[in-house]
């Protein structure tokens, strides 16, 4: 099952980089977002704490304007009506606050080498460890964390191609 939460982790970034960074092919993107998308939702439904915190991941980067793609923006609406129609279970009170942490940490990301890799939320989420089964603190660290390491090495990756790239052109 963690398994599962860390493809959905990968497959995020995939989609993530392809639009943002333009490191794969937008057309195989717009796929894996669809896949990422299905992954998504039956996840959410494995319990109720998952459930609120992959949602409260998605409002987060609603409310922050981080879904700012066409694969993102169609497979968030999917997903929100997927889950309005369907009646999925939440806890609203740790969604509520849970959104408001994911945006933060969305709109400080990009301010300062702290915030690089959203500690706010992973701060909030372990605070809540009375609240929420280590079960659910588990996916959710599987899933973010694949999806931080999948930017790191796309990072290095990309890196080390626009250097060889730019060598081959000096030469």
């Amino acid at each position: 099952m963690i398994a599962l939460f860390v493809l959905l982790g990968i497959g995020l970034k995939f989609v993530d980089d392809a639009f943002d960074r333009n490191l794969y092919s937008k057309k195989i993107a717009t796929i894996f977002a669809f896949l990422v998308c299905i992954l998504w939702i039956s996840l959410s439904f494995t319990n109720i704490y998952i459930g609120t915190i992959l949602t409260a991941v998605l409002l987060g980067s609603l409310l922050a304007g981080k879904i700012d793609n066409s694969a993102f923006q169609a497979t968030a609406g999917l997903v929100l009506l997927f889950f309005f129609f369907s009646g999925i279970t939440l806890h609203f009170a740790l969604l509520a606050f849970l959104t408001l942490v994911a945006a933060l940490d969305e709109w400080v990301h990009d301010k300062s080498v702290i915030f690089k890799f959203r500690p706010l939320l992973k701060l909030a989420v372990l605070a809540l460890l009375l609240v929420i089964p280590a079960s659910a603190i588990l996916a959710f660290f599987a899933f973010d964390m694949s999806y931080d390491i999948t930017g790191f090495l796309t990072q290095k990756i990309s890196s080390r191609k626009r250097l060889a790239i730019t060598s081959y052109e000096t030469v």
